[in-house]
């Protein structure tokens, strides 16, 4: 169990994407610090989300033209 940071609850280790980055906190248990639910309501709301590419060890910026295109993104990767 882990507590989100934007919305607070207490959730399963599931309910958070994995964060596989070299250096990061024993408290984060493995996993990013906002629920996925969390994170696809602000990416809903801003229309970009900022993720992490572990190819070129950099972050990177998607943008997202409507929220149609931000539903099967997220679609995509959690199906």
């Amino acid at each position: 169990m882990k507590k989100c940071f934007n919305c607070k609850e207490l959730l399963a280790l599931d309910k958070f994407d994995i964060d596989n980055r070299k250096y990061q906190l024993k408290a984060d248990k493995g996993t990013c610090k906002v629920c996925i639910k969390c994170e696809i309501e602000r990416t809903l709301n801003d229309l970009y989300t900022v993720k992490f590419n572990y190819e070129i060890n950099k972050f990177e910026v998607i943008k997202f033209e409507n929220k149609e295109e931000v539903k099967q993104y997220y679609k995509l990767k959690y199906d």
